[in-house]
């Protein structure tokens, strides 16, 4: 039999913001994930604006796992105050398309857009301390990358991380769910998007943590197929003051339901909190750990809801459960919030 050369890769050419992409074979391009990248873009912009404010220098931006190279073309292209862009993957193939995107879309000079190939994890534990921000944008979860990707962020950097195992983050996996977040999850709550968002960010608060750093939600939100947070990373020593102000006290709080509300960082104190739902009514209940347990919470499940009188029943998950720990903070601070929509 007479071998034939491969036919080339199929290519497809699209626009999307300011970013003129060539997107070759099975390089990952989501054409439906524009909402996510215009959201970073107008996020960007708003902390490069207030960099520029400080007197910092210009932002030195990584986008982790860059796939067709959209959104650190669109970075580098529509944000003033960046001063670099790092567009890594490990695909030979799609580097070889970011680069000719690059070319196409009038980009291509190395101080703005450096193009790497290497593994995600790799570059940024090489680099500590290095980025002011960082995206992680995966198909599935990112939560592999995060110990890695906090590790790499300069403090007070700020992280824009996605997931798209939105099954397994609202609990219908749940192992799946445990092993990869560690988190019990509940399947079917009425606050299933809520949760999975708390989940997350429980997961970046503790790799932060682990690090001695603190993590801030800016921004979340959970749309579609996808759930997307953008957190600014501290040192421990460094993180207060006006910040405090705006996110909350800090302080432990009593297990009320309200408390969530009073904002805060876990590294300041503010436990993480477990959440019981009761498949009744759907009423839930909140219980911080280390603090003195609520009325109306009771792991063991002997608590009946208060509003509709569903007895607990422990494990059952058809009659009431728990879960958590999740993350037990506000899910955005309102200065953030404003400044990118503005």
């Amino acid at each position: 039999m007479v071998g034939r050369l491969a036919p080339p890769a199929q290519s497809v050419h699209a626009v999307e913001g300011a970013a003129r992409l060539v997107i070759r074979g099975a390089v990952f391009f989501n054409r439906d994930g524009v909402l996510q990248r215009d959201l970073t873009v107008l996020a960007l912009r708003a902390c490069a604006a207030d960099a520029a404010a400080r007197g910092e220098p210009p932002l030195h931006v990584l986008d982790a796992m860059a796939g067709g190279g959209v959104r650190a073309l669109r970075y580098a292209l529509e944000v003033e105050g960046i001063g670099l862009v790092v567009a890594n993957d490990a695909d030979e193939l799609a580097v070889r398309c970011i680069r000719e995107s690059a070319a196409l879309s009038g980009c291509d000079d190395p101080s703005r857009l450096r193009i790497e190939r290497t593994d995600a994890c790799e570059l940024m534990l090489a680099r500590p301390a290095h980025f002011a921000a960082i995206c992680l944008d995966p198909f599935g979860s990112c939560a592999h990358l995060l110990p890695a990707a906090v590790r790499a962020l300069r403090s007070g950097g700020v992280l824009f991380a996605s997931c798209t195992d939105l099954e397994t983050l609202s609990g219908l996996h749940a192992g799946a769910c445990a092993q990869r977040y560690n988190v019990r999850p509940l399947p079917h709550a009425p606050c299933a998007r809520e949760l999975a968002l708390r989940t997350l960010l429980a997961s970046v608060s503790a790799a932060a943590g682990a690090l001695g750093r603190t993590a801030t939600p800016l921004l979340s939100v959970a749309v579609d197929f996808f759930v997307r947070v953008i957190v600014r990373v501290d040192d421990a020593r460094g993180a207060g003051g006006a910040l405090d102000a705006a996110v909350g006290s800090g302080r432990a709080g009593d297990g009320r339901a309200d408390d969530g509300a009073r904002g805060g960082r876990l590294g300041d104190g503010v436990a993480p909190l477990l959440v019981r739902v009761c498949a009744g009514c759907g009423t839930h209940a909140t219980q911080r750990l280390g603090a003195h347990a609520s009325a109306g919470f009771a792991i063991g499940g002997a608590a009946a809801c208060s509003v509709c009188g569903t007895p607990g029943a422990g494990g059952d998950l058809r009659v009431s459960a728990w879960g958590g720990p999740y993350w037990g903070c506000l899910l955005y601070t309102s200065d953030a919030a404003d400044d990118s929509l503005r």
